[in-house]
């Protein structure tokens, strides 16, 4: 049978020839030691003289530089399919607010935030995780200043002074401390400076959206000592009305901030010091309701399904448009505190870094998601409640050699330690009614409480090497060895389902009906190997091609089952049982290459990834109509992609560009039948996407106009793994769909530093899904994306 890859890999074979074909066999002379290399400065974190760069993607004209292998290099010499967001397009783009949004341009990826803006769901080349617990670990590595940030609801903090964000595709792990199946996304602060720069900005919007941001750095004690201050605060509304109250959720007040001190004692060391705060109050994502009709879990077509009091008929179900909401508010907050030091010794043989950081966080969520509204006059079904506080500590200690020669090395080692205490209650205000609105006894408890600690202790030891064979060949490669040990207490608190619906409102007070039932503890300490390999040849110095071998292995993990019998015992309880590594062999084939003095960037990949001990979400019916979704280990993947980036400056002014991703990704096996999965498609990962931009300068006679727009295109996906639910209800999916924005940008000063812009995002008012749940007593809920918006905003650069 012919590989589902096949056509893609001949369209793009037909791509990668056309970008080799009659390229010159000479070359310009280089030194024997030297790898051909573009001869252009990094690019400053600020650049005032040249126009806004389209999203993700280098500016055709010059060379960006990126440190994805821990060195400052140009991105088009790095052998590792990678994107970059730069500081000016999160400075003046409308659409870059929040870690998740740098992803938006880059093929085969996505991170779409479904309960609030602290929480994105982070997806690259179909490697992600839909897990909805606080202890979740996500294949996708998350970094702040090459620091590995752990707990998932650390990870949508806000974009504001940044020097660039690189989004690194495919496994990393022996340049890093902590392994990442999926790819690496590293957000670079911007470094304090020996000479004066900052900036302001000012942003208000739709839906009363108003931001404000500003930094300001500068010298200190003249050639020792540079600081830098950082601000940022974000207002708005929800664009949905709640028909139940009124009110619009789905805003909130998002406000951070960093200090940093760069000291520089003499030549050969410097210290950088980075304290930040940030502190989120608001509302959960809202989420309509509709009826289901399936027979799957707990659909309307089910007969075993019970209904929330009043909903017991689809036509009971309000019908609500795009933007109205029929919920109980749930109002979140999370505070968050974090710093970091890094210091770097520089000697003539080596540099050596160490980076010691520290990261927590205080999280209060009403309910994980917002409930549907009961009907006037009678009480709430159910409410749930979601704290938890966390930290982490850590160290990296790593050697490098010097850049300048033939063969190159890097070491380390990494120390982790991280503590969740993690609180999840429930409480049934109200007995569920069966089809004819006939009252149901309860088969689950009224009130019920499952609280855990979990603590982490991990550490590892790396390698990295690269050896310049020949002046146009290369080969590196890499090794990464860890040991994490992970020890969980679970206690449980539940009240008999006989005992009849809850009362009281606070749900951390446990009543006097809900015993201590269940106390597990258990712990499992997981040791792994992971290596990489490298191949890349220089056709010329604007074009490389390179193979690449990537294995990874993410540690293992604990889960929670719903409310289920305890084997051995007379109790049910929700229980905790472990997860077992996701381990990932990748394979990717590409080329990078430049044309016309750098007017055209050409880059494109196929890469295949063999996937084994998936987790997976699976719907399980655990009795009495009632579905839960277990995050478990289910089965293998095999999965397939190319990818091309293509970014030009034809003429003075004009930037366009676009980038393709094709993904085909499918489970090839299953741990049970009853998981449902063989032959599905991994969720969130459209066949298809694809994005374009443009950017034209005007010049005035003083000052400048750009006017610019861009476009997001994702084919059909699926936000659930069986076969079942993506052959059976289109309530579960998302159809092909397409985002358009549209900005213009007025540069009053030929210097650029001031600037006035005003953008459309949606321009065409889509609607679209970016979460689904499975159905539940009888309803669907979803989490849109938002209409068309409006935002005006002016910046001032120092």
């Amino acid at each position: 049978m012919r590989s589902p890859l096949f056509s893609s890999a001949s369209t793009l074979a037909f791509t990668l020839g056309a970008i080799c074909a009659g390229l010159p066999s000479d070359r310009a002379a280089a030194a024997p030691t030297d790898r051909p290399a573009h001869k252009a400065r990094p690019a400053p974190a600020r650049p005032a003289h040249k126009p806004a760069p389209p999203p993700a993607t280098p500016p055709a004209e010059e060379s960006v530089a990126v440190v994805a292998q821990r060195r400052s290099q140009p991105m088009q010499d790095v052998p590792i399919t990678l994107s970059v967001v730069t500081a000016d397009q999160m400075l003046r783009d409308a659409q870059f607010n929040r870690t998740s949004d740098v992803v938006k341009f880059v093929p085969n990826a996505q991170a779409q935030p479904t309960e609030g803006p602290e929480r994105p769901r982070w997806f690259i080349r179909g490697i992600g995780t839909n897990s909805t617990v606080a202890n979740s670990v996500n294949p996708v590595g998350i970094y702040y200043d090459d620091v590995y940030i752990a707990n998932v609801y650390n990870q949508g903090f806000p974009l504001f002074d940044l020097a660039q964000a690189e989004i690194l595709r495919g496994p990393q792990g022996t340049l890093w401390g902590k392994n990442a199946n999926g790819g690496a996304i590293d957000y670079i602060s911007r470094a304090p400076e020996f000479s004066r720069s900052g900036f302001v900005k000012f942003g208000y919007g739709s839906f009363n959206h108003s931001q404000e941001q500003a930094a300001v750095g500068g010298t200190l004690i003249p050639g020792k000592v540079a600081g830098r201050f950082s601000f940022y605060a974000d207002n708005t509304d929800g664009w949905q009305k709640n028909l139940y109250d009124g009110t619009r959720p789905g805003g909130g007040l998002d406000t951070a901030a960093r200090g940093q001190l760069l000291i520089t004692p003499d030549d050969d060391l410097k210290i950088l010091l980075n304290a930040h705060f940030r502190r989120y109050e608001g509302t959960v994502l809202p989420q309509p309701y509709v009826a289901d009709s399936t027979t799957m879990g707990g659909g309307f077509g089910n007969p075993a399904t019970v209904y929330m009091p009043g909903y017991n008929t689809p036509q009971s179900v309000p019908h609500l448009k795009y933007d109205q909401v029929y919920t109980i508010p749930a109002p979140e907050a999370l505070r968050e505190y974090g710093g970091l030091s890094r210091i770097t010794l520089t000697k003539p043989g080596y540099t050596l870094t160490s980076i010691t950081a520290a990261e927590t966080n205080d999280r209060t969520q009403g309910q994980s998601y917002p409930d549907l509204a009961p009907p006037p006059g009678q009480v709430p079904y159910i409410r749930s409640l979601n704290t938890g506080n966390y930290w982490q500590a850590t160290e990296e200690l790593h050697i490098a050699s010097p850049k300048e020669r033939r063969f190159l090395w890097m070491a380390g080692l990494y120390g982790f330690l991280e503590h969740l205490n993690s609180l999840n209650a429930t409480a049934y205000y109200a007995y569920p009614v069966n089809a004819a609105g006939v009252q149901q006894p309860l088969s689950v408890p009224p009130y019920s409480n499952y609280h855990y600690d979990q603590n982490w202790k991990s550490g590892s030891a790396f390698a990295n090497s690269s050896y310049q064979i020949t002046k146009k060949l290369k080969a590196s490669a890499g090794v990464r060895w860890s040991i994490e040990h992970i020890d969980i207490q679970e206690r449980y608190y539940a009240a008999s389902p006989a005992s009849g619906p809850a009362t009281g409102t606070d749900l951390r007070q446990i009543p006097g009906n809900a015993p201590l039932t269940y106390a597990p503890r258990d712990h499992n300490t997981f040791r792994n190997w992971t290596a990489d390999f490298t191949l890349d040849y220089a056709f010329t110095r604007d074009a490389m091609a390179y193979f690449r071998f990537a294995s990874g292995k993410m540690p293992g993990n604990y889960g929670f089952s719903g409310y289920t019998r305890v084997p051995g015992q007379t109790i049910s309880a929700v229980q905790i049982f472990q997860l077992n590594p996701e381990a990932i062999n990748s394979y990717e084939l590409g080329v990078k290459s430049q044309w016309f003095g750098h007017k055209l960037t050409a880059n494109a990949d196929i890469f295949r990834y063999d996937y084994t001990n998936a987790l997976v979400n699976v719907p399980t019916s655990i009795g009495s109509g009632i579905t839960a979704v277990i995050y478990k280990n289910a089965g293998a993947a095999l999965i397939q992609g190319a990818e091309v980036q293509l970014d030009a400056a034809p003429v003075a002014g004009l930037h366009v560009g676009s980038n393709i991703g094709i993904l085909h990704a499918r489970y090839t096996s299953q741990e049970s039948p009853s998981d449902g999965i063989l032959g599905a498609r991994i969720p969130r990962s459209p066949h298809i996407s694809l994005t374009g931009y443009i950017n034209y300068n005007i010049p005035l006679p003083r000052g400048s106009v750009t006017l610019g727009g861009d476009f997001q295109l994702y084919t059909k996906q699926y936000f659930f793994t069986s076969v079942a639910t993506q052959t059976q209800d289109d309530l579960l999916q998302q159809r092909a769909y397409s985002l358009v924005n549209a900005h213009v940008t007025w540069f009053p000063l030929k210097t650029r530093r001031l600037s006035f812009d005003a953008s459309v995002l949606n321009v065409a008012n889509t609607g679209y899904r970016t979460l689904s749940i499975t159905p539940f007593n009888g309803v669907t809920a979803f989490t849109y994306g938002q209409p068309r918006s409006f935002f005006l905003q002016g910046a001032y650069q120092f």
